[in-house]
This record gives structure tokens, C-alpha cells and sequence, in this order.
């Protein structure tokens, strides 16, 4: 069993309610359907009740009338401009844009938006968490989820990252590896550089399951090159080990040092860590972004997130790019956070 399907295995185990914003997208109403036959929970659609309704009936017309009609007692479609929650969520995003000045019928308006309306619905418990952005930007889906449903207190900034899984014969480690910050951080501090390989060290045991070996990638090998860029990123390392002497991290290493046995041979000084890595913290959002989509594109690598950390609840964000399975493993994920009450 490859981890997306022990990650999907183990949403399924405690059902939970996910909103999805982009109700009348093609893909997030396949990704519904999917995500209730795997036992992933109760699904909301967002949007013209009359349209996802017509395509949930195309969609499941070759399956049994008892499917259907499973498929229909755990699927909620609302249309956020006629419901009769907009009033209660209005009132609710006005609280939690108190610093802004908004008039109350500008706010009613507003929470017709079906991201800030998903958003809400988790900020108050009527759904457990929410994925956007087949659709929308990352952009407008981070941002909402920030002012709606805040960060942690113990967080001082959002950070994300994407689960790559290369299990294809053509690839050369057939494992799962983790990628960040793909989606938020544009030009990470030493903070935040270490703040994403604490994050992403963790989230991988949790997910995934095997030992994190961390990777902090520059275009310098341990020293190969002398630039401040390069120091960065050594800073964020010994930064990290100061806080979390438990986590195998090296740095700073270019890719094919950090990923490939034989050439860590060459240029890494006998690391014991080089050449194993399968967590990668890229130094920028630049390099992460290009190197996602290129082992996606390129490398036939399934690419799930941005996976969003630091929330009060989940909410996560799919690439405009994604197709209907990739919704279904966020989905999976989101459910994960929701039972672990953290994201």
C-alpha cells in the first residue's frame, strides 16, 4: 500500500465534514462523489443548486439507484447567495474583520463570496474543513482562510508544502518526498526557512510515516560556493538544530547532492544525511513552485497540495492546474487535520 492510499485508508476511518467551495467545477464534484465512496465523510457543494445537481446526475447515471442515492444522503449543496445562513455569517465576518471598517449590508454581500462563505462555515463549526483553489488563486484561498479563520497562536506565520510521491518504474527512488514552501512564503527569512524544515519534518512522520531526512537546498554544496544566499540557508539550519537537535537535517546542498546517493558520494564530505533526503526546503517560493510543477509535469511525480500549516482549522488549497483525484487526496489530508484538531 503506497501512502496516498494509507493517507486516504486513514481518512476514512473518521468521517468528517468538508466544504468545498468550487461546487459547480466538473472536478471538485467528481472529487465529491470519490471522496464519499471512500468514506472520507459528508461533502458540501457550494453553488447553483440547479447546475450540481443536473451534473451529480450525469456523473453517477451508470451506477446503481442505491450508489446514487448514497451518493446523494451525504452530498449538501448550497448556494450561498439564497441561504439562510448569510445573515448569522455576515455578523461572524464582521467580527473577524473587526480592524477593517465594512458596513454590515457590504459584509452581507461579501460572505456570498463562496470562499469567504466555506471559510466561515469552518470558522463556526458547521463544516470541518474546507479545499479551494481549483478555481481561485492561491492567492485569494490563502488569504481568505488567514482572515477568516487566523492562525494558531502559537503560529507566527502560514507556511505550506506538497507531497510528492514518485511511484512510477521510471523513477529513480520510489518513495514520498516533501517540497516547501511551494505556495506561501515568497522570500523565507532564516525564521521561516526553519520554521518550514520543523514544519515539514513533522508533517511527513505524521503522513507519511517513515524517518524525515531533511535537505536544505541552495546552489551550493557544504561550502562549494560563498555567497550570503548560501549562508542563509546554513543559518536556517543551525537554527533549526539549536530548537530540534532530534531532526536530520543537512545543509546547505544543492538537489542532486541532497537526492542522489552517487553524487553525494562526490560532493558532500561523507554526510551521512546527503543523498538521502526526502524532505526539500527550497530557498525561495520561486524554486519551490518551478520544482513542483516540473516533477509533476515533467517527471510524471503526483503532486497533492499546497498543504497549508499553521491555520486554526483546516483549509487547504489545490493548484488551478489539478485534476479531480488530486482534490480527492486534499480532501483526505484536510479530514486528517480536522481529526488531529490541528493544520
Amino acid at each position: 500500500m503506497n501512502y496516498i492510499q494509507r493517507i486516504r485508508s486513514r481518512a476514512s476511518k473518521v468521517p468528517k465534514r468538508i466544504i468545498l467551495s468550487e461546487g459547480t467545477d466538473d472536478r471538485v464534484i467528481l472529487a465529491a462523489i470519490e471522496a464519499i465512496g471512500e468514506g472520507f465523510g459528508e461533502m458540501t457543494l457550494l453553488g447553483s443548486k440547479d447546475i450540481i445537481n443536473q451534473k451529480l446526475l450525469n456523473f453517477t447515471s451508470a451506477l446503481e439507484k442505491t450508489e446514487q442515492n448514497e451518493i446523494s444522503s451525504k452530498i449538501n449543496i448550497l448556494d450561498p447567495i439564497n441561504s439562510d445562513l448569510i445573515e448569522e455569517f455576515a455578523k461572524a465576518y464582521l467580527k473577524c474583520r473587526e480592524k477593517k471598517i465594512i458596513k454590515i449590508d457590504d459584509a452581507l454581500e461579501i460572505v456570498k463570496n463562496p470562499l469567504v462563505f466555506a471559510a466561515l462555515s469552518v470558522h463556526l463549526n458547521y463544516s470541518d474543513g474546507t479545499v479551494g483553489g481549483a478555481i481561485s488563486t492561491t492567492s485569494d484561498t490563502v488569504r481568505t482562510a488567514l482572515n477568516i479563520i487566523g492562525l494558531k497562536e502559537d503560529k507566527r506565520k502560514l507556511s505550506s508544502f506538497f507531497l510528492i510521491d514518485c511511484d512510477e518504474c521510471h523513477h529513480k527512488r520510489k518513495e514520498t518526498f516533501i517540497f516547501a514552501d511551494c505556495g506561501v512564503v515568497i522570500n523565507p527569512s532564516v525564521e521561516d526557512l526553519a520554521n518550514s524544515a520543523i514544519v515539514c519534518n513533522d508533517w511527513f512522520s505524521e503522513l507519511v510515516g517513515d524517518k524525515p531526512v531533511v535537505g536544505m537546498l541552495s546552489f551550493s554544496t557544504l561550502g562549494s560556493a560563498r555567497h550570503p544566499l548560501a549562508n542563509k540557508v546554513i543559518r536556517a539550519k543551525e537554527l533549526v538544530l539549536s530548537t530540534r537537535p532530534d531532526i536530520n537535517i543537512e545543509g546547505e546542498l544543492q538537489f542532486d547532492s541532497a537526492f542522489d546517493p552517487l553524487v553525494a558520494d562526490k560532493k558532500s564530505n561523507n554526510s551521512k544525511i546527503s543523498g538521502s533526503c526526502n524532505v526539500f526546503i527550497f530557498p525561495n517560493l520561486d524554486t519551490a513552485n518551478i520544482a513542483y510543477k516540473i516533477a509533476e509535469r515533467m517527471a510524471g511525480a503526483v503532486a497533492i497540495g499546497p498543504i497549508l500549516d499553521g491555520l486554526k482549522k483546516p483549509a487547504n488549497d489545490v493548484s488551478r492546474g489539478c485534476n479531480y483525484k488530486d482534490i480527492v487526496n486534499v480532501i483526505a489530508i484536510t479530514n486528517i487535520q480536522a481529526q488531529l484538531g490541528m493544520s
